[in-house]
């Protein structure tokens, strides 16, 4: 009998990359609001129907959408759904985005030239 234990490895974007753009737009803006509030805090696979919502509505939206809160799979108790795109955003691609602005950044500063 042949017992091997595989690890997978679920790749950066693995949530994020598949959706479709509408998709991407609601997530890159609980990713936004995310980072802007829990300052460094883990981001959380779970979040409420009055959280979704009001970032719905900060936005433009009159309701969480749809393909969150109506589909059975996420949901993980009553009133809080699953929704593991925002921190595959936030570690994949946001943490790309952070690291071409500190390089772009840097070679700012090297390119001055020192004070007189």
């Amino acid at each position: 009998m042949n017992n091997t234990n595989t690890i997978t490895t679920i790749t950066p974007g693995h949530y994020y990359n598949p959706l479709k753009n509408y998709q991407k737009e609601f997530i890159r803006m609980v990713a936004t609001w995310w980072t802007n509030t829990a300052k460094g805090a883990t981001c959380p696979d779970t979040f409420s129907r009055d959280c979704l919502r009001t970032i719905a509505i900060n936005n433009g939206f009159k309701w969480a959408p749809a393909w969150i809160v109506k589909d059975k799979n996420r949901k993980s108790k009553r009133g809080t759904y699953m929704v593991p795109e925002v921190a595959d955003y936030i570690s994949s691609v946001m943490s790309t985005e952070n690291a071409a602005t500190e390089d772009a950044t840097a070679e700012v500063a090297e390119m001055e030239p020192a004070a007189v």
